[in-house]
């Protein structure tokens, strides 16, 4: 099966706004003809306006892992697991949220809250929090959209289940209240970061807010810049405003330049675009601002592969650059 992509759930395209945006892929692409194959599929209500893409190959060493953070790709090295994760009504989430296994989760709704802590904080250089989240893990509707996906064999029957996933999801918009409906999705604030004073943590400051997306996936904050030097603890608590999975929580240290191994990274241009409703769309339209997906559609994107033999102490990790914007449809 294709690498299938859903722009909508995913927020890679926003709303009105025009953004470029990284997205790292959990599970690298397979190679098919000397190819890796994405379809881009929109089956939410919403109208996608597709501007461009790219796909970055990064090879690193193994003792580091690379994700996004503002944007931009990011190295780190050291996890820190917490010394304390506590939820508001006091049960112990320590050992759950510290085993990096997607199956279990703090589903966490509308004020919920975790209050965290880690020692020994003085161990790591530029700090960031990490997370692994997701908007609605375990969402009957996703999952049974993923399901029906990744059942279909050919072209057309893709169309059908999108189209009938698409029907659907217009018929559920229109039994809600249009606006409450909007509102819901994307969410203004999702998780808020705050960082605790003092033993009482009664002072707090808001330092970041995250958006999960739709499929757990690991994301990090930059917290450096509010540890002093020689802290050797920190104290975080995360706000619920909407409701959101979490299935784990650490510390890493941002690699720089001077305390890394090499880390080579590759910038794939597209090489062809196909669209599921018109033939005549190309990768040409993209910059001509011509290419676009309403609910049931979806385009394909071709990269080229090229075969690389990796050093034994290497591994590879693939995102995807996108940009575009979307509305409501």
């Amino acid at each position: 099966m294709d690498n299938n992509i859903l722009p909508g759930s995913e927020n890679i395209l926003r709303k009105q706004t025009v953004v470029k945006e990284l997205y790292k892929m959990e599970v690298n692409p397979k190679v098919r003809d000397k190819k890796y194959i994405f379809r881009i599929m929109e089956f939410e209500r919403e109208h996608s306006y597709l501007r461009g893409f790219e796909l970055i190959k990064v090879v690193h060493s193994k003792k580091i892992d690379v994700g996004v953070v503002d944007n931009k790709i990011i190295a780190f090295k050291n996890l820190l697991l917490p010394t304390l994760i506590k939820d508001k009504n006091g049960k112990d989430w320590t050992k759950k949220l510290s085993s990096q296994k997607d199956k279990v989760v703090f589903k966490g709704k509308v004020d919920d809250t975790l209050s965290i802590s880690f020692n020994e904080i003085q161990r790591l250089e530029k700090q960031h929090l990490i997370f692994r989240a997701s908007l609605r893990a375990d969402y009957s509707r996703v999952n049974k959209t993923e399901q029906e996906i990744e059942q279909t064999s050919s072209r057309k029957e893709l169309l059908d289940s999108l189209k009938k996933i698409s029907v659907a999801s217009l018929a559920a918009a229109k039994i809600l209240d249009p606006q409450k409906a909007l509102a819901a999705y994307p969410c203004k604030l999702c998780i808020n970061i705050s960082l605790l004073f003092g033993k009482s943590g009664k002072r707090e400051k808001l330092i970041n807010i995250i958006h999960p997306r739709e499929k757990l996936s690991y994301g990090a904050v930059n917290i450096s810049q509010n540890i002093k030097k020689g802290q050797k603890s920190l104290s975080l608590k995360m706000e619920w405003t909407r409701s959101h999975n979490i299935s784990f929580i650490g510390l890493a240290e941002e690699v720089t330049s001077t305390t890394t191994p090499k880390i080579k990274k590759e910038t794939i241009s597209l090489s062809s675009l196909k669209h599921s409703e018109n033939k005549n769309i190309t990768k040409k339209q993209l910059k001509a601002k011509k290419v676009e997906l309403s609910p049931g559609q979806y385009v394909e994107l071709e990269f080229p592969a090229k075969e690389k033999n990796l050093n034994s102490d290497e591994k590879v990790s693939f995102f995807l650059s996108s940009k575009g914007y979307y509305t409501p449809a």
